[in-house]
């Protein structure tokens, strides 16, 4: 293995590859037991910050999870989304991000957490809209009514804190959405597409399948693999991929491994993700370029070579519709929103965070967006906060929204 190929390795293990109308009546839950681990006849342990943890189902498989501190002082509750999560995995709480370390540390601060498994994974924004929104009445039927309620999601989670932000400004005070798809479903679609459209352009033959037909075997393992061994033996594809325009990989334009590792991270998620918008639009295509005029690129892989060699692929009209319906941001923004991103995110690029601040200030409502990207000192992953930081910013969002008053 050579030096390219140990680093890109290292790398790689360090990347966090990322993820309706709802009912506004109060709702009784469809089960509320006591967790396990904390039950009536247990004592709680000492460090733990919570009086109570309640646990039930809200629906076709969807669990949900809530937690009252010990002392309330803050009268608020933070209603968690998580992100996203491969269609085949087993519906679970939130436990990705290290999220439990800031459920503490929140408690510890007297906050009370909600959070929901949602009924499905893949890119399930209607639903994680429906279930987070149904823990409102979950939790003021169990714990009475909160003064404050906080939005707060990682990833897929980003896009429905400002989905659920836009919606109901009247019973929500503020959202933190963190390395967030919160520039829309199709961006995030056109960028997967673009990279591995464009890497089959440099790399032909080297990934079976196409950017818009993903073979149901097709796993992200052998997609690592593969991708990895060929951008090792020829770095200056990557160099290209980081450099292409309109949607580059993203990734840090100062190292050769860094950029390989970016690429991977996008075709990896393209054929978690992609293969998930497909079986939700019937097989039908929403990644489309047949009129997207290349630019950038690097060395012999350049603008010319992009334009004339790249494939060209129709989206079919039902198919960006349904994307629009996941999750467009309007920009209408009436209450305190904040976005957390690392400067290089390879899975949900920082495009997303240029792209929400363009429609809120055609909005006109930029004063009520503020965005941290860059955090980490120009780290480059996906939401890979430290809780620290996460809990940080919350404060700045709190102290943010308390000064609207």
């Amino acid at each position: 293995m050579n030096r390219h190929a140990r680093t890109t390795s290292l790398l790689l293990a360090t990347i966090v590859v990322a993820g309706a109308c709802a009912n506004d009546a109060v709702m009784a839950p469809a089960s509320v037991t006591l967790r396990p681990a904390l039950s009536a006849s247990t004592s709680l342990p000492a460090e733990a910050p919570w009086a109570e943890v309640i646990v039930g189902e809200t629906g076709p498989g969807s669990m949900y999870e809530l937690r009252m501190p010990r002392n309330w002082t803050t009268r608020s509750v933070v209603y968690y989304e998580h992100g996203f999560n491969d269609p085949t995995d087993a519906l679970a709480l939130p436990f990705k991000e290290n999220i439990e370390a800031t459920f503490k540390v929140l408690g510890e601060k007297g906050y009370a957490i909600a959070a929901s498994s949602f009924s499905e994974n893949g890119f399930a924004v209607k639903d994680g809209m429906q279930r987070t929104h149904q823990l409102r009445g979950l939790f003021t039927s169990r714990f009475g009514r909160a003064e404050k309620s906080y939005l707060m999601g990682h990833s897929l989670g980003g896009a429905i804190v400002v989905a659920l932000a836009e919606k109901y400004p009247n019973q929500y005070d503020g959202a933190l959405a963190m390395c967030g798809m919160v520039g829309g479903s199709q961006l995030q679609i056109d960028y997967l597409g673009n990279v591995r459209a464009a890497f089959d352009a440099i790399y032909p033959g080297v990934l079976r399948g196409t950017a818009v037909d993903i073979p149901a075997d097709l796993t992200r393992q052998e997609v690592e693999t593969k991708a990895t061994q060929a951008m090792s033996a020829n770095p200056l594809g990557a160099l290209a991929l980081a450099r292409l325009l309109p949607l580059p990989a993203d990734a840090p334009l100062s190292s050769v491994p860094a950029q390989i590792g970016g690429v991977v991270a996008a075709l990896s998620f393209h054929v978690r993700g992609g293969r998930d918008v497909i079986d939700h639009t019937q097989g039908h295509n929403a990644f489309d370029n047949t009129t997207t005029v290349y630019g950038g690129g690097f060395g012999p892989y350049g603008a010319d070579f992009f334009n004339a060699t790249i494939a060209r692929f129709t989206a079919s009209p039902d198919a960006r519709n349904y994307l629009e319906l996941w999750f467009e941001p309007t920009g209408d923004l009436r209450i305190p929103v904040m976005t957390l991103h690392t400067m290089w995110d390879p899975a949900v690029p920082t495009a997303h965070e240029r792209q929400l601040a363009s429609v809120v200030n055609a909005a006109g409502r930029g004063e009520m967006l503020r965005q941290n990207t860059g955090a980490l000192t120009n780290a480059f992953n996906h939401c890979g906060f430290g809780t620290a930081e996460v809990v940080s910013n919350f404060e700045q969002l709190v102290a943010w929204v308390a000064s609207l008053q």
